[in-house]
């Protein structure tokens, strides 16, 4: 019988370390994990991570308050928290409006993020040194 060798290169499997999963009554199962993964060290936030991804894309960045943006209709701007029909649904009480809640809030954020931008680029106010 040959020992087996040790590949570089090779099946994308070989390439990935694995980490052990225990659930709670089920034996424990490996899953791979990719190397990238394991040299990102996570020694900053995840808002310290897009700041620096943006930057180094070009891209503009606002930030924007996501209180209540669950609860928010989109169209109308109501806020109440029986707009939350369920973790999936959501039907404002002023408007009537039905949407996918994630989809929803996504666009109460994107509307505050426009509101930021223009509030900014209207500001006559002398930037900070």
């Amino acid at each position: 019988m040959r020992a087996g060798r040790l590949h570089r290169g090779g099946s994308r499997h070989r390439q990935h370390r694995h980490h052990v999963h225990r659930l709670p009554g089920r034996r424990a199962q490996a899953q791979p994990v990719p190397q990238a993964a394991g040299r990102l060290a996570w020694r900053c936030s995840i808002g310290d991570f897009i700041v620096y991804k943006a930057r180094r894309a070009g891209v503009p960045l606002v930030f924007v308050d996501p209180a209540d943006s669950s609860k928010e209709c989109a169209e109308c701007g109501h806020v109440d928290r029986l707009n939350r029909v369920s973790q999936a649904k959501f039907v404002c009480r002023s408007c009537g409006v039905v949407a996918h809640a994630d989809r929803n809030a996504s666009r109460v954020l994107a509307h505050r993020g426009e509101d930021v931008w223009i509030a900014g680029r209207e500001s006559r106010v002398p930037a900070t040194p």
